[in-house]
């Protein structure tokens, strides 16, 4: 017997592990949209853009292990592109 997954899929910052759907006043801990309130006056793609100005920090406790912010936007399509072999560590990443 197939077993069915629900995969939730954060609209903002494409987080791919949020444990609720993007609705109902649930938070992404990856960016911290509010889901039913930021997102009432501003668009997903404003609220991404904000993220990413303010520096793709993580919201809520720790990241997962080996998170990559800027992996995780170019694993989902987003429009970044590099000629780098190398994404940046959370670590290494400087914002100025």
């Amino acid at each position: 017997m197939r077993e069915d997954i629900t995969v939730n899929i954060c609209p903002v910052c494409y987080y791919p592990s949020l444990p609720y759907p993007p609705r109902d006043y649930h938070i992404c801990p990856c960016c911290g949209t509010e889901f039913g309130n930021d997102d009432v006056e501003s668009s997903w793609e404003e609220l991404r853009e904000n993220w990413i100005a303010r520096g793709m920090n993580w919201f809520f406790e720790q990241p997962p292990a080996n998170w990559n912010p800027w992996e995780q936007l170019l694993t989902a399509g987003y429009g970044v592109t590099t000629t780098a072999n190398h994404f940046p560590s959370y670590g290494e990443l400087k914002i100025a």
